[in-house]
């Protein structure tokens, strides 16, 4: 695999290492006693935006699940600013500040848009301040703010997940296929505003995304899952020049052996 390094795209600080923010060692999840992911390692700095990319099936969502505390790693670690996730529930890990915009939304349909990000506010944070400024990076949400959210349109709705994730001011932002069913216009609108969490927030931000180009111009780094297994790592620019590297690593370790070799001079 491919060693990461310093990247100015994705990072709040161009050229500069970002501090360690999560830290995933060794790390096997699954459910029902069965392993989806095994052994997998990453690593995300505090304003840093890292990719993880792989097939349907590949083991992302449950990756996510495990960091964000909604499944229990059946090994391995996982650290956010130093301190291990351990057996901590996923509601005192979002208090923490680690924030998760699942595929589904998960939002409360029968609640207004005002109303979902008042919900979304954690003890100690700036409230309405915090509120303005995500209002500010999504201004499209000031129009629908009573309106109910089961009322929005598909991308209404995904800048309002992603809204109310950042209200809590989160250290970790996780976010998992932001762009599924969504017009491409609307991608190209919401993208962009993660590396304004990043730049601004200071936050780690974790992204599964289907549109590989797309997330490679705004990542400083990516990962690549086959089978469970991270099988392609590297920054964003080296990616992003072997694309072939990156379709082959879709379908397992071998193909991506031979991508290797066929490199080699």
């Amino acid at each position: 695999m491919s060693t990461p390094e310093a990247a100015p795209a994705g990072t709040a600080s161009a050229g500069t290492a970002p501090a360690r923010l999560l830290a995933v060692r060794g790390l096997t999840a699954g459910y029902n006693g069965l392993a989806v992911v095994r052994d997998v390692d990453l690593t995300v700095g505090a304003g840093e935006i890292v990719a993880l990319l792989g097939a349907n099936g590949a083991g992302k969502t449950t990756t996510l699940s495990a960091i964000a505390g909604l499944i229990r790693p059946m090994g391995g670690t996982v650290e956010v600013a130093g301190v291990a996730n351990g057996t901590r529930p996923a509601h005192r890990l979002a208090r923490s500040g680690i924030a998760l915009v699942p595929e589904s939304r998960a939002l409360f349909s029968e609640l207004t848009t005002r109303e979902n990000l008042r919900v979304a506010r954690r003890r100690g944070s700036e409230g309405a301040d915090a509120q303005d400024r995500i209002l500010d990076l999504l201004p499209e949400l000031k129009k629908c703010l009573d309106r109910k959210a089961g009322m929005l349109s598909g991308g209404e709705q995904q800048m309002l997940a992603v809204g109310r994730a950042l209200v809590g001011r989160p250290r970790l932002l996780i976010v998992d296929e932001m762009s599924l069913g969504l017009a491409p216009v609307v991608v190209d609108r919401l993208l962009p505003v993660l590396g304004d969490v990043a730049r601004e927030f200071g936050a780690g931000v974790l992204v599964v995304e289907q549109h590989v180009a797309l997330v490679l111009e705004l990542a400083a780094r990516a990962y690549v899952l086959a089978h469970g297994r991270v099988v392609l790592e590297g920054t964003a620019a080296q990616l992003r020049t072997d694309t072939d590297l990156i379709t082959a690593s879709y379908f397992g370790d071998a193909a991506t052996a031979e991508a290797l070799e066929a490199e080699t001079p």
